[in-house]
């Protein structure tokens, strides 16, 4: 139950400094996750039963890379953290 706003809130009552921290390690986190699910693809699924190392996992590893890179700009593009479903 909230008595006094201190304006530190957004419109919809989740203050603003767990919004910012909640969107920062997002973005932080998603590069990373996106290219080691790349390795793990490449290295235990193309690699191994094509026996092409190192060929699958570089390519993985930079397809996740360019993944990563589009969600992060897909984030930051939007306006107030809304992502559109479009």
């Amino acid at each position: 139950m909230k008595f006094v706003s201190n304006g530190h809130e957004k419109k919809d009552g989740q203050p603003i400094i767990s919004f910012w921290l909640a969107r920062l390690s997002g973005i932080v986190m998603i590069l990373p996750a996106s290219m080691v699910g790349g390795w793990l693809l490449g290295y235990y699924v193309v690699d191994r039963y094509l026996r092409s190392f190192p060929w699958g996992t570089i390519v993985l590893v930079l397809f996740g890379a360019g993944i990563g890179f589009f969600e992060i700009v897909k984030l930051l593009s939007s306006p107030g953290g809304k992502r559109d479903r479009s």
